[in-house]
């Protein structure tokens, strides 16, 4: 699952949790869950929102200031990303193995 995503161990860790959240999550809910430092889950959870596993918003506060929350996308979605690049992957092969 990580390599047709293109995750490390640890960011597919991150990744995985973060799929079991239902609702919108914090960096550090999500660093308290997995007792990892919270700027390891930030920079993880950076990179996943670069490729587009998780989407992330602004909340303001009623005291002042924001804070950010993230989403996972909708695993039907993941799995379609999954399925096409196991394919893609299929394809390549077939192609090299019939010009060998």
């Amino acid at each position: 699952m990580k390599c047709s995503l293109g995750l490390t161990r640890g960011e597919y860790k991150v990744f995985e949790l973060a799929l079991k959240e239902k609702e919108w999550f914090t960096v550090s809910a999500l660093a308290k869950k997995m007792r990892l430092d919270r700027t390891t889950v930030q920079k993880t959870l950076g990179k996943l929102l670069k490729r587009g596993y998780v989407e992330r918003r602004q909340f303001n506060r009623d005291e002042g200031g924001f804070v950010f929350v993230y989403k996972t996308i909708e695993k039907k979605e993941v799995k379609k990303g999954i399925i096409k690049t196991v394919h893609a992957w299929a394809r390549a092969v077939e192609k090299e193995v019939e010009e060998w």
